[in-house]
């Protein structure tokens, strides 16, 4: 095992959590297969509500969600984050669709979930240089101030991960494949 940037920090926080929690590594992997149980049944659940929010009756829904459903119950067992990556997209979608309750604390439960989600894997910047200028240009004209603050906050936060990165790994790109010698 090497020392690397990884690509999931934030799984990585919570299993680690977890395992120091439990401390044991049957209780662990139970844990670990409950929690990725509620994940995949949460996401599926917010995603049939954003079908309902866009028009889309659900059994077109249910017909159009039964291979991403197969594809995570496929991975239930191996504890990675990608149920938790679509829990997180499924709830910044439900969120996204919400956009009538844009008040602050809507912005800031925006702005923490789309981190969560960039802090699922890392390579998730690509979503947040989509989303967070099409944000900006959508509501700059009703809330510019909570606009500002919304993508600033974004910004100055995965600038932080990045300087982080840079100090301790000499790169601001996530590899699990660089070695500290």
């Amino acid at each position: 095992v090497s020392i690397t940037t990884g690509v999931h920090p934030l799984w990585l926080a919570v299993t680690t959590l977890i395992y120091y929690l439990t401390s044991n590594a049957a209780i662990f992997h139970t844990v670990i297969f409950f929690i990725v149980s509620l994940l995949i049944l949460g996401a599926h659940f917010l995603l049939s509500r954003v079908a309902i929010a866009t028009g889309i009756s659900l059994n077109t829904f249910t017909l159009i969600s039964i291979p991403v459903f197969l594809v995570n119950l496929s991975l239930l067992g191996s504890g990675t984050e990608n149920t938790l990556l679509l829990f997180l997209i499924s709830l910044f979608l439900w969120l996204h669709y919400q956009d009538h309750q844009l008040g602050p604390a809507h912005c800031i439960t925006l702005g923490v979930v789309l981190l969560l989600i960039y802090f699922c894997r890392l390579d998730n910047i690509f979503l947040v240089a989509v989303y967070l200028p099409w944000f900006t240009a959508r509501y700059w004209y009703l809330y510019q101030t909570r606009t500002l603050i919304f993508s600033g906050v974004i910004i100055v936060a995965i600038l932080a991960h990045w300087l982080l990165m840079y100090s301790f790994f000499g790169t601001i790109f996530s590899t699990s494949q660089i070695s500290i010698k």
